[in-house]
């Protein structure tokens, strides 16, 4: 298991990266849990244009159904 950084655990951190698309989930804390990245490109986006546009509103608001 990984030490303890300010109240995170390093070790239960994921990173994933692909040609277009870098997917990162960061081990917070207790309380918070973990806090998830999603870096992509256009070309990425241009293939998934529905999800890169819930992501892209998903970092504006947790509120999915909130206009």
């Amino acid at each position: 298991m990984g030490r303890y950084v300010d109240g995170r655990l390093p070790d239960a951190s994921r990173i994933k990266v692909d040609e277009h698309l870098a997917q990162v989930t960061m081990r917070c804390g207790q309380s918070f849990g973990h806090q998830q990245w999603f870096l992509f490109d256009t070309v990425w986006a241009a293939a998934h244009p529905d999800l890169a546009q819930s992501l892209l509103r998903y970092s504006n608001h947790w509120d999915p159904l909130k206009d």
